[in-house]
């Protein structure tokens, strides 16, 4: 007979399970405008996205590639 603790092991694994297969899925993203389309078929920028979803949070920067080609005068890395 499982104990409370295997009950609730088990309940977690469940749960993590189900949280793996949300991320190993495709995510659909606009070619245009780079939404992220959901299970309801409503687009949503990826940072919401990501939050609502998995708890991840976002910071903006420029990565130096884009860095280069926006401010050519300004990036000397």
């Amino acid at each position: 007979m499982a104990t409370e603790l295997e009950i609730k092991q088990e309940k977690k694994i469940a749960e993590l399970e189900a949280e793996l297969e949300k991320i190993r899925q495709t995510l659909s993203m606009c070619a245009n405008c780079h939404k992220i389309r959901d299970e309801k078929d409503a687009y949503h920028p990826i940072a919401d996205y990501l939050l609502n979803q998995f708890g991840i949070k976002t910071s903006h920067g420029i990565c130096p590639d884009c860095a280069k080609k926006l401010y050519p005068d300004f990036y000397k890395g």
